[in-house]
């Protein structure tokens, strides 16, 4: 059996896009062969872990500022990213492209809010 075949998202392909579905099979993750490198998985992590630590140093420095507009938009942001991994865990099988699409706007907070320690 191949490694894709059982995947509801193989069926769903196979029927709305049968002209692509040949590329589809033929590509190294639906043949189980696609490696995710060490080194990138760990930079990935500690991207995450910093950016998790900047937002809540800005978290904080609002909370001291009463700056309550920017701490509401970063509270719903976390908000989300945890309401996505529920649906994501409760729904579907977990898999690591679904959580990794998300997850990416906690760097983006981080990036964007960074003047707020500085200042």
């Amino acid at each position: 059996m191949h490694p894709a075949a059982g995947d509801y998202a193989t069926l769903a392909i196979a029927e709305c896009f049968p002209g692509n579905f040949k590329t589809y099979m033929s590509s190294r993750e639906s043949r189980g062969k696609l490696v995710h490198p060490r080194r990138v998985q760990a930079l990935d992590g500690a991207v995450l872990i910093v950016s998790v630590i900047c937002i809540v140093l800005v978290a904080g420095r609002l909370i001291s500022d009463g700056r309550w507009l920017p701490l509401s938009f970063i509270t719903t942001v976390a908000l989300a990213v945890l309401f996505h991994a529920f649906v994501a865990g409760a729904i579907s099988r977990p898999l690591d492209r679904y959580g990794s699409r998300i997850i990416r706007l906690l760097p983006l907070i981080a990036f964007g809010s960074w003047r707020h320690l500085m200042s």
